[in-house]
């Protein structure tokens, strides 16, 4: 089965420094996800990779199978993929940080849940 979302070797770096390194990341339907770590340790890096937000310095991102990598951020959204932050909690009973809404290559709907979660929206 091709997963809705997955990273191949992905990486970042700023100058020297390397803030994400050979992330292989693979997100099949209904699978769920939390990205927990301390500060520092690339979580929000990899989100903006994904999201569009940040290029990476090499390594591929895959939506629904297809290569995303250079894909600017606002088409991304509108394939479904999307990540809201949350410092405090909502009317629902989600104590996360960040929630994920990503494509399936079928469209159909799942209940949203927290924690790196996988939302069919559409392709």
């Amino acid at each position: 089965m091709t997963p809705v979302l997955e990273t191949r070797k992905l990486c970042k770096s700023f100058g020297a420094l390397t803030v994400a390194q050979n992330i292989d990341f693979r997100l099949h339907a209904g699978d769920r996800h939390a990205l927990i770590g301390p500060n520092g340790a690339g979580k929000t890096t990899f989100v903006n990779m994904l999201m569009g937000a940040l290029a990476p310095s090499s390594g591929r991102i895959y939506l629904g199978g297809e290569d995303v990598t250079r894909v600017p951020q606002a088409q991304r959204v509108k394939r479904g993929l999307g990540a809201r932050s949350r410092s405090t909690p909502s009317s629902s009973s989600c104590r996360c940080s960040t929630t994920w809404r990503s494509a399936s290559p079928s469209g159909a709907a799942k209940r949203p849940a927290c924690g790196g979660l996988l939302r069919h929206t559409r392709k």
